[in-house]
């Protein structure tokens, strides 16, 4: 296992280590490889951050606002329109304090007014607690696979009176904050929950299937360990065996850390494959 302060350390001095060597020596593709998963990883939790901050600013910040005019009128449009100024969002909206949606932005999904969201597990804690939660994925009412940033609305003498929240898809969220990359370097990002609920993988056919129940991960024990070990572990690395682009198993190295506000975390994890399968 290692710490994210020596993901940064090992980084810091593999720069070194590199600067050191003779012109013209071949540095040792193992070496190139592992510094340039741990310079994508610390890249990605740092672009991941921001962007989580960011949406949790936007929902807060708009429900101090809404709390002053209350749920009806134009102020409150202009406020959801504004908490879901983001490419990945998929609506905003704000809940009384039974659990019903009163209010949405885009128009587009209207439909949804009406309905009860009090049987949402993030939500009963918002209601609970009276504090800003953000959930794991969860099929939401407008149809999708979502993950939902939500904080608790005050009216201007302190009343509690209802939430609002961004809903957003975690697909385009974890495609933008991607980095970038050298052409051919052969690694890739992975986003797990700690329940080990595969949130998002190149390869879509991953999405949303449990690494330690679905039948695509059983005959790969290696793998659920490493699942099981992330799920329990903030931070570290392993190896383990699955199949390639072309379905040939090989072995792949991960290196992983978490992400997360409000009581929600996410394993963000790089991969890269390193060889065949051992026999």
């Amino acid at each position: 296992m290692i710490a994210l302060g020596a993901i940064a350390i090992v980084s810091f001095f593999g720069l070194i280590a590199l600067a050191a060597m003779a012109p013209g020596e071949q540095v040792p593709a193992t070496v190139n490889g592992q510094y340039e998963m741990q310079r994508a990883l610390l890249e990605a939790e740092g672009s991941v951050g921001h962007d989580l901050a960011a949406m949790d600013t936007a929902v807060t910040a708009g429900a101090v606002r809404i709390g002053t005019t209350g749920f009806n009128g134009t102020e409150t449009k202009t406020e959801l329109v504004k908490m879901g100024d983001f490419p990945w969002a998929i609506d905003t909206i704000t809940i009384d304090e039974h659990g019903i949606i009163n209010n949405v932005e885009p128009e587009s999904f209207r439909s949804v007014i009406g309905e009860n969201l009090s049987d949402q597990e993030h939500l009963q804690r918002l209601y609970r607690e009276k504090v800003p939660v953000m959930s794991d994925v969860f099929l939401s009412v407008e149809g999708v696979p979502a993950v939902d940033v939500a904080s608790p609305v005050f009216s201007s003498d302190g009343r509690f009176i209802g939430a609002t929240t961004l809903l957003f898809k975690p697909g385009p969220f974890f495609v933008k904050n991607t980095p970038n990359k050298p052409d051919g370097t052969p690694w890739h990002l992975m986003v797990m929950q700690k329940d080990g609920l595969v949130v998002y993988d190149p390869d879509t056919v991953q999405i949303g299937k449990n690494a330690f129940t679905d039948p695509l991960f059983k005959p790969f024990p290696d793998l659920i360990a490493l699942a099981g070990e992330m799920s329990r572990e903030r931070v570290g690395s392993g190896t383990y065996t699955f199949t390639d682009a072309k379905g040939m198993n090989v072995t792949k190295e991960a290196v992983w850390t978490t992400v997360g506000i409000r009581g929600a975390e996410w394993r963000l994890v790089i991969i890269r494959i390193v060889g065949p399968a051992n026999s």
